[in-house]
């Protein structure tokens, strides 16, 4: 008997040994190996962008510490101030025995790649799983990796292909950290390992670590109320503090980022259920029908239970985070990929359970081999269906991992890198966004240009969100682009613009602009103020022929104060109305004490250096403000006497109080508080560790506290989305759509008010009211359609505006008012010179 346990043991062993690198190489197959091991640096999506960052962090970690600040994007980035750091860390690590361009690849599919093998892992040793069930859950984790229906959400090949590979990070760690809650509902509370997971969850993405922390709150609902509350105190806690040094300097500097929450609008319903699922789900459904019958649920033990349950709970709450995420400011997609992963995990794991339990039945020796082989069958047969699916991603690796080398517009492009290079103090390249630039390998490549100009700044990035110059930045660039990005939901640019863009060149402290479009070639060779400087098919260098800007500057227009509430708002208002303003907006709670007089003599700027953590001069002007021509941050701080501003358009202002001046990027006296708490919880970790106090309690809470606690969760989490439902500005919004499209404009237009109402940001609210208005107009209701177009001209000042204006001077004439529609149509004129409904006013 004990040589058949031997052998049984033996064969378990090394069946889960061979299982689990099946799951490994099956995403690592569809990447295809070759491309993987190919030393070039990767492109493709973000990725063409996140090799630059990538490189940086490995050339100033761990000696400058966690976070830098970068001068060759966005005028200024903090990066990983608040971006997740996990990721880089592992290709630092993996760069000490790979070349760089595989550290990076390698570690961006690291996550990913682990993904189902540690889902069957997890089943077996955590789950209370039987092996049929583990391995149908990690192949319904693999369906997942491999769905095609997107490639920004997060979590699948595609999205890590684009760049989202801390978002599989954030993921991985996620799932660790629910076994160890699942541990817990089981009577086993490893405090310490739920700290140390979910701080790498932390470290790897946000929303992974918002979700982590709120399902844990499903353990309070059942079992012992009082002994969980401890656990997740002190677990919590010590995650917490673990990731205070880089965790609290975010959320004390919060603020000073740049909100993109738009929502994500979708009537295809395969956006919401990839056809790789739908098999899963199917099997899902037969595992719950054989588990409603009674005689069969009884077959399921109470760890088990525990697990399903809880795995519900959170794609409830993953459900409920997607529905609610714009009302609290995040982007809702980010959510929804973990309810497709959870329902696969406990469809995978309903099926392998219904089928472990059927086969249990079978009384015959020889027919319970046959079904273990049917079931081996069918698993593999569904494994290589699922295998079989992924038409994109071997060809995304391929043209990604293939790097820049093998693009012939690449090559055309660094033919011009002699003309573009600089240094780190040179003045910024503008680069016109050109949908045909994926044939570079990415519309973001041109991003990653600063590692080939010898570190030369350009205007872009890939942090939007880090940088307070952004929605300036984007505004510019559509200026001089065909095509713009506008990728800011809260700040949408504007249409070609030369005129503006040489101002806001000048403002910006950028001499050059890189196009490719032909209309914006044409516009700017027109033009007296550029000269082309080089040409190498498709690609134009024009640069400023008058450029005067310095990156320390005196301040050229008279201060005027306003609080820091909506500053963003404002100061984008003021850049696109930018030169033709009278003052310069300064931003502060507190008193400004900046001289309201002209210095005697002329401010001389001198003996300027611009280093990656700080920036001296001399000026023979000191107790007067000088605009530092680089992007506002707390970190920035004054290392001579002097006072420190925010100013338009998110600029540092210095009012230095001596003739040598220096500012100097460091941390906040809450960075520092929050380092020392982070190396004070590793010295509790490494102690609790060196004692062996891993576990809290061991309690098994009975099973029907898992049945109330999923009753009272699923009632909370119903309340929370009905209320969401009844005020969903979206609803309302799809709404008045679905009434346009049929012609019912009095409904629409009633529909597009109340999403107005409910909507949170000015972009937002500017859209819904023009519909609102082209609503009320084409139901023959002019009076409401001018109060509408009337409230855009007074309120907003973004993409509409300059419709709006048309459009209510035209109403204007049309009810024989000439004497309302002059003044607006002289304030088109004004404002947007260039745009087409000015030149359709003047056609008129």
């Amino acid at each position: 008997m004990d040589l058949l346990i031997m052998h049984i043991r033996f064969f378990r062993y090394w069946t889960d040994i061979f299982i689990v690198l099946i799951l490994l190489y099956a995403p690592i197959a569809v990447l295809n190996p070759v491309w993987l091991m190919a030393n070039r640096l990767p492109t493709g999506g973000d990725t063409a962008s996140h090799v630059f960052y990538a490189a940086q962090f490995c050339a100033y970690f761990p000696i400058h510490g966690l976070t830098q600040w970068l001068p060759e994007v966005f005028g200024g980035l903090p990066f990983l101030s608040y971006y997740f750091p996990l990721p880089f860390i592992v290709v630092y690590v993996l760069s000490f025995c790979l070349p760089f361009a595989l550290a990076f690849k390698w570690s961006m599919f690291l996550a990913a790649v682990a993904l189902p093998a540690s889902v069957y892992l997890m089943g077996i040793t955590c789950f209370c799983f039987s092996r049929l069930a583990s391995a149908f859950a990690a192949l319904a984790t693999l369906a997942f990796l491999l769905h095609e229906q997107n490639s920004i959400w997060g979590g699948n090949l595609l999205s890590v292909l684009a760049g989202e590979f801390c978002y599989s990070y954030g993921m991985l760690f996620s799932l660790l950290t629910g076994a160890v809650w699942i541990k817990a509902l089981q009577g086993r509370y490893y405090w310490l390992l739920a700290a140390m997971l979910e701080a790498a969850t932390g470290f790897s993405h946000g929303y992974a670590l918002l979700l982590t922390g709120f399902s844990s709150l499903f353990l309070l609902a059942c079992g012992s109320f009082k002994q969980t509350f401890v656990f997740l105190t002190l677990s919590h806690g010590l995650a917490f503090l673990l990731l205070a040094g880089w965790l609290w300097p975010l959320l004390e500097m919060h603020g000073f980022t740049v909100a993109n929450d738009g929502p994500f609008l979708s009537d295809n319903w395969r956006d919401f259920l990839p056809m790789s699922l739908w098999p899963v789900l199917g099997l899902g459904g037969v595992g719950v029908l054989f588990f409603v019958i009674p005689v069969h649920r009884r077959q399921l033990t109470s760890q088990v239970r525990q697990v399903l349950a809880f795995i519900l709970a959170t794609a409830l709450l993953a459900a409920t985070f997607w529905y609610n995420a714009n009302r609290i400011g995040l982007a809702d997609v980010r959510f929804f990929p973990y309810v497709w992963l959870l329902l696969a995990i406990l469809g995978g794991g309903l099926f392998g359970e219904a089928l472990h339990v059927f086969l249990g039945h079978l009384r015959h020796r020889s027919t319970r081999i046959l079904g273990k082989c049917l079931a081996v069958v069918l698993w593999v047969s569904m494994g290589v269906w699922v295998l079989g699916l992924p038409v994109k991603a071997p060809q995304w690796s391929e043209w990604n991992h293939s790097g820049y080398q093998d693009k012939l517009s690449w090559q055309r492009l660094a033919s011009l890198f002699p003309v573009l290079a600089g240094k780190l103090d040179s003045p910024r390249l503008l680069f016109e966004h050109a949908p045909e630039n994926n044939d570079i390998g990415s519309t973001r490549a041109l991003e990653a240009l600063p590692m080939f100009l010898g570190q030369r700044p350009v205007l872009e990035g890939l942090y939007m969100e880090s940088a307070l110059l952004a929605p300036e930045i984007y505004q510019l660039q559509a200026e001089i682009s065909a095509v713009p990005s506008s990728p800011l939901v809260r700040f949408p640019s504007g249409t070609m613009d030369i005129d503006r863009a040489i101002a806001h060149m000048q403002l910006l402290h950028s001499n050059q602009v890189l196009v490719r479009s032909a209309s914006a070639k044409v516009q700017l060779a027109k033009h007296p103020t550029f000269v082309k400087l080089a040409e190498a098919d498709p690609f134009s260098v024009f640069q400023l022929q008058t450029f005067t800007s310095q990156l320390v500057e005196p301040l050229p227009l008279p201060v005027q104060a306003f609080p820091e509430q909506k500053w963003q708002e404002h100061a984008f208002r003021w850049f696109k109305k930018y030169p033709q303003v009278d003052y310069w907006p300064v931003y502060s709670q507190t008193f400004i004490a900046i001289p309201d007089k002209k210095p005697t003599n002329p401010i001389e700027i001198s003996q300027l250096r611009l280093e990656r953590q700080r920036v001296s001069f001399h000026t023979n002007q000191p107790g007067f403000p000088h605009l530092l021509k680089m992007a506002y941050h707390p970190r920035w701080q004054m290392g001579s006497a002097g006072q420190l501003y925010l100013a338009a358009p998110g600029y540092l202002l210095v009012v230095p109080q001596t003739a040598d001046v220096e500012l100097v990027y460091g941390t906040t006296s809450l960075g520092k508080l929050g380092e020392l708490a982070s190396l004070l919880a590793a010295g509790v970790l490494l102690w609790q560790c060196w004692r062996r106090r891993f576990l809290l309690f061991v309690n098994t809470p009975p099973a029907r506290s898992i049945r109330r606690g999923l009753w009272f969760w699923l009632g909370l989490l119903v309340a929370i989305n009905a209320e969401a439902y009844s005020n969903n500005p979206e609803r309302h919004y799809s709404q008045a759509w679905q009434a346009m499209r049929k012609s019912h404009y009095a409904a629409a237009a009633l529909a597009f008010d109340a999403s107005r109402q409910g909507r949170h940001h000015a972009a937002a609210q500017e859209e819904a009211t023009f519909w609102a208005a082209k609503a009320y107009e084409l139901a023959g209701e002019r009076v409401l359609a001018k109060q509408r177009y009337q409230l855009i001209a007074e309120q907003f000042d973004g993409y509409w505006l300059p419709e709006s204006l048309y459009t209510l001077a035209k109403l204007h004439r049309l009810d024989q008012h000439p004497e309302q529609s002059a003044p607006i149509e002289q304030r088109l004129r004004h404002d947007f010179p260039q745009n087409p409904y000015s030149q359709s006013l003047d056609a008129q």
